[in-house]
């Protein structure tokens, strides 16, 4: 029985050495899949993949609905200290 894989992203670059002593460079945002002892060897360099299904969603926010794409009222607007030039 092939033991279960956990998908995980390197958040950090990691330098180790393999079985045979030949140094390893594994850069950060590098994506792989790590059985429960790698992941425990590994856990300060690594985060856990959420899997979603074949769908591939992405997390929602409470409400419901989306970030606004059209922009705010407080987007450089209005009577703010910066930028008053005196």
């Amino acid at each position: 029985m092939a033991a279960k894989k956990t998908k995980v992203v390197f958040i950090k670059r990691v330098e180790d050495r393999d079985k045979a002593g030949e140094k390893v460079v594994i850069e950060a945002g590098s994506k792989s899949e790590m059985t429960a002892s790698e992941l425990k060897k590994y856990q300060d360099c690594v985060r856990v993949i959420k899997d979603y299904g074949d769908e591939q969603l992405r997390p929602v926010l409470a409400s419901g609905a989306g970030p606004d794409a059209t922009g705010g009222a407080d987007e450089g607007e209005g009577e703010g200290d910066e930028g008053s030039g005196d």
